[in-house]
């Protein structure tokens, strides 16, 4: 049996390049751009789980359970450090953090394709099937937490001077 990538494949993949090489730069965002970008992913990512598993309990579970746990450890790991409050948005340093956390939503959504595609047994395992759903959670959930420090940065009080 021969299988064959879907076209959107490399278009898809070189957007999330080009978009993670973006957010390698210093920028001011607005804490709203945050909460959007956050807000498609953590909807792509349950998208991708559902879509797979049909909603199946323990993969609902297990997909919440990766984006809280990412979010409960999120400003350590995926929110950058020096967050500056200036007028209209957040100042952010440069991160490859959101590359890796894009890629990691696209590999774990090419991963389950393939597999499902090809016809791997594994696919219908119950373990594979948590352990693909608690990955899908984890980059949605470091993007709400990068979110939630943007919106904590821009309604912090202004420093005094």
């Amino acid at each position: 049996m021969t299988a064959t990538a879907p076209l959107w494949i490399a278009p898809v993949f070189l957007g999330l390049l080009a978009a993670g090489a973006a957010q390698a730069r210093p920028r001011t965002v607005r804490p709203r751009a945050g909460a959007t970008v956050a807000g498609a992913l953590l909807l792509v990512s349950l998208w991708g789980m559902v879509s797979a598993f049909r909603g199946e309990a323990a993969t609902l579970a297990a997909w919440a359970l990766g984006v809280a746990g990412a979010f409960a450890v999120g400003g350590r790991v995926f929110v950058p450090h020096g967050l500056a409050r200036v007028d209209g948005g957040v100042r952010m340093p440069g991160s490859w953090t959101p590359l890796a956390l894009m890629m990691g939503i696209f590999a774990v959504k090419c991963l389950l394709g393939f597999a499902f595609a090809l016809g791997w047994p594994v696919a219908h395992d119950t373990w594979f099937r948590i352990l693909a759903s608690f990955a899908l959670g984890i980059p949605s959930g470091g993007f709400v937490a990068r979110a939630v420090a943007l919106h904590r940065c821009s309604a912090a009080p202004a420093a005094m001077a």
